[in-house]
C-alpha cells in the first residue's frame, strides 16, 4: 500500500479487513492491478472517489466481499474511469454475487477517452448480479455527440455510446418520412 495525501494505492492485496470507508475528499485507487478481500459481511464503503487504475493509467481492482458484504456508494461518490483505446479500468468480483448497494448515488468521471474510443463497449463491474443498479451521471466525455449508457449485461455492468444524430440528418429523415406518408396517403385515396 501506498497513502498519499487524501489517498490510498492497493498495488497489492488487502486481505481480511472488515471494513473500508472511502471518506469525501478521499481517493481509494488500485493502481495497475490491486486486490481487497473483506471479512464476513465486510464492506467497501465509497463517500469519496474509487480509481480502479491510478489516474490515468488503466487498471483492475479485484475484490472479494465476505458473504454479506457489498461495495456501497454514498450521495456524491465519484468512480474515476480511465479509459485507453479497447481497454479500460476494471472493478472486478471475484464471485458473482449481489455486490453493489448505493444506486444512483455515484458519478462515473471518464478519462482518457478519445474520438476513436466512442464505437467500443467498455466493463467497468464484472461479476455482478445486482439488478437495476444506476449512475447518477456520466461525465468527462463528447456529449454534445454521443449518449452514454450504463446497462447490465448478464453479469457485468457495461459502458457504450450511441452517436446522437446531427440535426440536418435527423430533419431529412423526417422529412423523408413525412414525404412517404403523404405519397401513401394520395396512393390510397386514388385506388377508393
Amino acid at each position: 500500500m501506498k497513502q498519499g495525501r487524501s489517498e490510498l494505492i492497493v498495488s497489492g492485496s488487502l486481505n481480511g479487513t472488515l471494513i473500508v470507508n472511502v471518506f469525501s475528499g478521499a481517493t481509494l485507487a488500485s493502481g495497475p492491478a490491486g486486490s481487497i478481500a473483506t471479512a464476513a459481511s465486510g464492506d467497501i464503503s465509497i463517500g469519496g472517489t474509487l480509481a480502479p487504475g491510478d489516474f490515468g493509467a488503466v487498471g483492475t481492482l479485484t475484490l472479494a466481499p465476505g458473504t454479506g458484504g457489498t461495495l456501497s456508494f454514498l450521495s456524491d461518490s465519484t468512480i474515476d474511469f480511465t479509459i485507453s483505446g479497447a481497454t479500460s479500468d476494471l472493478v472486478s468480483f471475484s464471485t458473482a454475487d449481489d455486490w453493489l448497494n448505493g444506486s444512483g448515488n455515484v458519478t462515473l468521471s471518464l478519462t482518457g477517452i478519445t474520438a476513436s474510443d466512442y464505437g467500443n463497449t467498455y466493463t467497468v463491474f464484472h461479476n455482478v448480479s445486482t439488478t437495476g443498479f444506476a449512475v447518477a451521471n456520466i461525465t468527462g466525455y463528447d456529449s454534445a455527440n454521443y449518449v452514454a449508457a450504463f446497462t447490465q449485461v448478464g453479469n457485468d455492468y457495461q459502458l457504450s455510446f450511441t452517436a446522437i444524430p446531427e440535426p440536418n440528418i435527423a430533419i431529412s429523415l423526417f422529412s423523408g418520412v413525412g414525404v412517404l406518408l403523404l405519397l401513401r396517403r394520395r396512393g390510397g385515396k386514388s385506388h377508393a
